[in-house]
């Protein structure tokens, strides 16, 4: 789906890639069911692309 301002259908990839490039250093907390999880956008980028490319190649 395109709203008026965007280039580009709106993903979690693309959010992922957004707050990875331009608020890479900022930090997001993850409830994980027995605690909280915290790192950096640009570690969360990083590890949603190693879980992509893992997924890639099961096809």
């Amino acid at each position: 789906m395109l709203s008026t301002m965007q280039d580009e259908p709106l993903s979690l990839a693309t959010l992922l890639k957004y707050a990875s490039t331009f608020q890479g250093e900022s930090r997001v907390s993850t409830w994980t069911g027995s605690g909280v999880r915290t790192m950096t956008y640009r570690e969360m980028g990083a590890e949603a692309a190693r879980l992509a490319n893992a997924l890639r190649g099961f096809g």
